[in-house]
This record gives C-alpha cells, structure tokens and sequence, in this order.
C-alpha cells in the first residue's frame, strides 16, 4: 500500500531529481555553446581598379551564412574626420561565433535608394559553400551610384580573393570579443560605368567656341520611375559576368516617358580642341543590357552656346542641341566606357551651312 508518507517522499524525489536535470543541462550549455563576437570590417576594396581602391564610404549589407541557414548585417562606413585616410566601419548586426565556417555575401550601396532592403539570397542546388544566387530588387536604370557585390571574402591573414566567400571565425576571449574576426570584402561593380569627354575640332575651333549647358542620359529600357531587379549567381571560384547576371526585361521598350540621368546642369564649360578634351565628372551606371550595336535604350542629349573665336564674348547662337544614340557592343559588368565626343560642322568651309552656327556632336 502507498500511504500518504510514501507519496511525499516520491515527489520530493522527483522534483529533486528534475533540477539536478535543469542543473546539469545549464552547465553544459556554459560549457558547449560558443561566445558570440562582432565581425570587424577591414577593408573593401573594388575589383578591376589598377591599384585596387579602398572604399572609404557607404554601407555594405552582408548576408553571413552556414551551409544551410543565412542571417543578415550592415557596415556603414564613414571617412575618419581626425585622419582622412582612415575609414571608421560601424557595424550593426554582424555577429558570429567563435571557430565556425561561414559564407559571406551580399551587396553595397545599402540604401532603399539604391537598392531595396528585400532583397535576398538563396543556395544553389547544394549550399551556400558552392555559391549563392542573390537578388536584388528596386534598381534604378540609370544612377550615379556604384552599385556593387561581393566577389570574394578574406580574413585578417588574407587578402579577399574572387570567387573565394569561405571564412573562419576565429577564437577570442570575453576582453578582445569585439576586435576581433576582420573581414576584408572585395566589391565587383555590377552595372557599366559612362564616362564622358567633349571637344571641339581644331579646324571649327579657330571659328567658333562651344560653352556646354546641359547634359543628360535618356534610357527607354523601362519608363521613367519604373525599378528593374537583377539576378546575380555568385558561383565559388567564378567573378561577375553577363553570363552570370541577368536583368528582369521590360514590359514594352518604347515607353512614352523615358528615364533620364542629368549629368551636367546649368552648366557654362568651355570645352578644350582636340587632341585634348573636356571630361565630365558625372558618370552614370547602368546594366550592361543597356548597350547594343543600335543605340535601342541609351541616348545623350546636350545643349550649349556656340561664342565667335576672335571675341569669345559674342554669342552667336543660343540653346543649341544634339541627340545622340550610345552605339557600344559587347558590353559586361564592371566594365568602364569612355566616350569622347566631339563638335564639329558637316560642311566647314561653306559658310551658307546651318551647320556653321549649329554644329554637330560626333561620338568617336
């Protein structure tokens, strides 16, 4: 028979023996789970520069992920207002744990500007050690901005290498758990980059001079406003490349309103005579699939004074414009197309010609 003795004894004995279970479990999650730290950003730099460019600006969305699983983090970076050379990284969100693999993706600009915020990853066919396909959505046609991702990773004892997105965590103590793991990140440019120089010829030159006002990019890739997304396969060992990046196609590609990148606004250049040019400081950046042999989605757009050589203070005509089709084959991303433009009459010498007063644009 159980008596009521018997019954407390058997539940005092249960519950003794549930925390020394509760006990026991506790110690050997001090003993086996891992500290978590701050991944500290080193550097990035971007690919295909001659030296390569240390970028001391901007902010950087990381996707840190296992073979299975990804979270997310930032970096914003800001330039070092007692050392100019130096770049103060804040990080937000970064975090990793001690000696463990990791795969490390993502993208730059951070800015819903830019780029929108749902943008996303996913594994391949295996996990994130073979690569991941990366989507970012809300971009802009034509910008100013350097859009970029991460084309290799590296750690502190090593230089970040295309193709490579592998990185080991290292091992830290409670007192350095936020100066340690530095990632160094290498930034492929995913869109095309326009730069644009003007001159005049040598022969219009000694009659005329040209004062640039206004230039601007029109796209008709997409109406005006209108967002696009790319698809980038980040495949290990592999860069970026137009077999490897895709853009979501238009609806129609003769949109009543085009897109438009304004690159110089009221605007009073002289532009140098060739050999030797003027050179815009904007530039624009936009998909590769952009450029095609016929000049179908990008078109510049100027317009300038023209003054009289012998008193560079008589205008002679006002408001002047030109529209060019870009014409560019073979184009990828990352790569840089500089384009020089240059000022000059069909008909020089017979003077009844509009084109005196009115020259042409050439693109060389």
């Amino acid at each position: 028979m159980i008596t009521a003795r018997h019954t407390y004894q058997w539940l005092w004995g249960c519950l003794l023996t549930g925390c020394l279970l509760l006990f026991v479990a506790c110690a050997d999650d001090d003993v086996e789970e891992p500290q978590g730290g701050t991944l500290r950003l080193s550097s990035v730099t971007r690919q295909g520069e001659t030296t390569p460019e240390v970028v001391k600006e901007g902010t950087v969305r990381l996707f840190i992920a296992t073979a299975d699983n990804y979270t997310s983090g930032s970096f914003s970076g800001a330039v070092d207002q007692t050392d100019p050379t130096k770049t103060i990284w804040t990080n937000s969100g970064a975090t990793v744990k001690e000696n463990t693999q990791y795969y490390i993706y993502g993208y730059m600009p951070y800015n819903n500007n830019v780029v929108s915020s749902t943008s996303s990853i996913a594994k391949p066919t295996g996990d994130y050690s073979d690569g991941a396909i990366m989507t970012l959505s809300g971009l802009p046609v034509l910008t100013s901005e350097d859009i970029c991702v991460i084309v290799g990773v590296g750690d502190a004892t090593a230089a970040a290498v295309q193709g490579v997105y592998g990185y080991t965590s290292g091992i830290y103590t409670t007192q350095d758990i936020n100066d340690k793991n530095p990632v160094n990140l290498l930034m492929g440019h995913l869109y095309t980059q326009l730069q644009l120089r003007f001159c005049v010829d040598k022969d219009y030159y000694a009659l005329r001079h040209i004062r640039l006002k206004t230039v601007k990019v029109n796209s008709t890739y997409v109406a005006s406003g209108t967002k696009i997304t790319a698809t980038v396969n980040l495949a290990a060992g592999s860069g970026l490349s137009a077999e490897r990046v895709s853009f979501s196609e238009p609806a129609t590609t003769s949109p009543s309103t085009p897109e438009t990148l304004p690159l110089l606004t009221g605007g009073d250049v002289n532009l140098a005579v060739a050999p030797d040019y003027t050179e815009l400081s904007n530039t624009v950046n936009c998909p590769y699939r952009l450029f095609d042999g016929d000049g179908t989605y990008l078109s510049l757009e100027c317009t300038y004074d023209v003054y009289d050589s012998a008193d560079n203070n008589l205008l002679i005509r006002k408001d002047c414009k030109s529209v060019n089709k870009i014409k560019v084959d073979r184009q990828a991303p990352g790569m840089r197309k500089v384009l020089t433009l240059t000022v000059e009459p069909t008909y020089l010498y017979v003077l009844a010609d509009p084109d005196l007063d009115n020259p042409t644009i050439k693109i060389q």
